[in-house]
């Protein structure tokens, strides 16, 4: 079973704090590349493990716990499909969710690391700053690009950082209603196609968003 460790940071709940953490995050992943993955994250916990639904609150004790509230979770229960079940592996990620395919992946990550010198220009890091962990399914790799845009500066939402993976498609109505700053995002990047259902947050906002050609369905009831 994997080791779980967890730190509560007493610094104010910052910006410019989180975006330390996470630099601090990728400097102990490129020294330690081994070991189980870090979240650091001061406004959301992170809780993943090789776990039935049933076992989740009974590993996790806080969940149990009446004083343990938040405005919104995201949840993910992952089948077996084309990866072995793991703990670094289990969902959701640092930021997104994940039911799908991403038939693309291999190009989306070769395109993704051939722009490692100007993304670790923009971020003000050295060499030691991985882009994309290793050996890790589609949707940590999409995870992995997700992280980056927003620690360009990117807002989570689907009018921001999103459209560089998604864009629109030229026959789509959100196509004709496009803003001009999804042109250019979209210009930048290389589409992440495939069937795929994505949830996505940073601890403040959260959403959902489908694949570019609708191919896996998504409910959302009334509440």
């Amino acid at each position: 079973m994997a080791i779980l460790r967890r730190a509560f940071p007493s610094r104010a709940r910052t910006t410019r704090f989180e975006w330390r953490l996470s630099l601090l995050r990728k400097r102990a992943e490129s020294l330690l590349p081994r070991r189980s993955t870090f979240a650091l994250f001061p406004r959301k916990p992170s809780l993943q493990g090789l776990l039935t639904p049933w076992q989740f609150p009974q590993f996790y004790e806080d969940l149990r716990d009446p004083s343990f509230a938040t405005t919104f979770a995201v949840f993910h229960q992952r089948y077996s499909t084309n990866t072995q079940p793991s703990w670094h592996l289990a969902q959701p990620f640092r930021y997104v969710a994940h039911n799908g395919e991403i038939n693309t992946i291999v190009s989306n990550r070769r395109w993704l690391s051939a722009k490692a010198a100007e993304f670790r220009s923009r971020l003000t890091v050295g060499s030691w700053f991985p882009l994309l962990e290793e050996n890790v399914s589609d949707s940590a790799s999409f995870d992995n690009g997700f992280e980056l845009r927003l620690l360009e500066g990117l807002s989570p939402r689907r009018s921001h950082a999103l459209p560089w993976f998604l864009p629109p498609l030229k026959r789509s109505p959100a196509f004709a209603r496009r803003p001009q700053r999804i042109d250019a995002l979209s210009q930048q990047s290389e589409p992440w196609d495939g069937p795929a259902a994505l949830v996505f947050s940073d601890g403040q906002f959260v959403g959902a968003k489908l694949d570019r050609n609708g191919l896996r369905p998504c409910a959302t009831p009334d509440a």
